[in-house]
């Protein structure tokens, strides 16, 4: 039996076009894959971020996962949010500056405060010091302050410089919590002499006393 030269030729073209549709179906199918498995790795990734609390799960993704306009549609809050970042950052320095100052400025008061009634108490003593009153040799003055009120003065310069634009550590803030609930501070926020200075009493020592 005799082959044309040209019927050849054409079994030949048969089977090329055979092999290319099936390479062609074959990375169809890959890449539908890869869609697939991007789609859940997505998904999953944007479900972690939610229940981390760093999104919003506006719609519903957690129960709708395999939704693909909840996934879009979070995938591109996420996006939004992201660009904002930058924004956000340079509001939340801002923000932490004036906080931090608002913070010092208060202290400042406080630890001001504390400073002159330790003068007065000195300058009290000096006059005490000089008088003479009856058989005593000597009078003095002593003074105890609110714990709360002392304890946030005498340790609130040991945490980080609060002109910095770093947030302030929890364990400062858990202290003046401590202070604002104390009996340092009256029902209306104020604090008040009568609850800082908690006890005023003379030390006296007679003539001739040891």
């Amino acid at each position: 039996m005799k082959i044309k030269l040209r019927e050849v030729s054409a079994v030949e073209n048969v089977a090329e076009n055979d092999i290319g549709d099936a390479n062609q179906f074959n990375r169809l199918a890959h890449q539908l894959e890869a869609s697939s498995n991007a789609k859940v790795a997505v998904s999953a990734a944007l479900c972690s971020l939610i229940t981390h609390g760093l999104i919003v799960d506006s719609y519903q993704l957690l129960t709708h996962n395999n939704n693909e306009d909840a996934i879009t549609k979070t995938f591109e809050a996420l996006r939004v949010q992201f660009d904002l970042l930058g924004q956000n950052n340079e509001v939340l320095k801002r923000d932490t500056l004036t906080h931090n100052d608002h913070v010092r400025n208060r202290l400042e008061r406080l630890s001001k405060t504390k400073e002159k009634i330790e003068l007065t108490i000195s300058d009290l003593n000096c006059e005490l010091a000089k008088a003479k009153v009856n058989d005593l040799e000597s009078v003095k003055l002593k003074v105890k302050l609110n714990a709360h009120f002392d304890d946030l003065i005498a340790r609130w310069r040991s945490f980080d410089d609060l002109n910095s634009e770093g947030t302030l550590p929890e364990e400062w803030y858990a202290r003046l919590e401590q202070f604002l609930q104390s009996d340092a501070v009256n029902n209306d926020g104020k604090l008040r002499m009568d609850n800082i200075i908690q006890q005023a009493r003379y030390l006296t020592k007679k003539i001739g006393e040891v």
